[in-house]
């Protein structure tokens, strides 16, 4: 379910329990309480995230904009992980949203740098893709999931690494 269905459902009791992020989590929290949280299911392997993806012929066709987009996100991280009052400055200013709010929301995520972000997609990123495939095909939410190598052959760092050369 979308955030905001999760809410609605939660209000109407259709639901007892769901993994969200913020801002629905705080509305959720307002009469419930935390089970367990990424942080927690990081520590057993199970990897949840942002990701950014763009199609191979947009790649191709426009390298110098996936490039910059991915090192306007670096230097987000870099700002989010060094400057967190700014960060939460920012982010409230976008969200119409307190900066008290902000700045508790961004720390309940990990912004990887750019060498963090190269050894993840190099290292995990397509068995992280492969197991939550198959967590969704065993959910019925998907009818079936493409092999490992699928995912290895369409994963690559090579824009983080353009973005820090």
């Amino acid at each position: 379910m979308q955030p905001a269905d999760i809410y609605a459902a939660w209000q109407r009791g259709d639901i007892d329990g769901a993994y969200v992020w913020y801002p629905v989590l705080d509305e959720l929290l307002q009469d419930g309480h935390i089970i367990t949280h990424s942080g927690e299911l990081a520590e057993k392997g199970v990897i949840t995230g942002d990701l950014n993806i763009v199609s191979t012929a947009f790649a191709e066709k426009y390298p110098d904009v996936v490039t910059n987009y991915v090192k306007a996100q670096i230097k987000a991280n870099d700002i989010l992980n060094n400057d967190p009052d700014t960060a939460a400055a920012e982010i409230a200013s976008i969200l119409e949203i307190s900066e008290e709010d902000a700045a508790s929301q961004i720390t309940q995520y990990e912004y990887l740098d750019a060498e963090e972000q190269i050894d993840f997609i190099d290292n995990q990123l397509a068995q992280v893709l492969k197991d939550t495939a198959d967590f969704l095909v065993e959910q019925d939410s998907i009818k079936s999931a493409p092999e490992l190598s699928d995912y290895e052959a369409s994963v690559t760092s090579e824009f983080v690494k353009a973005a820090v050369e």
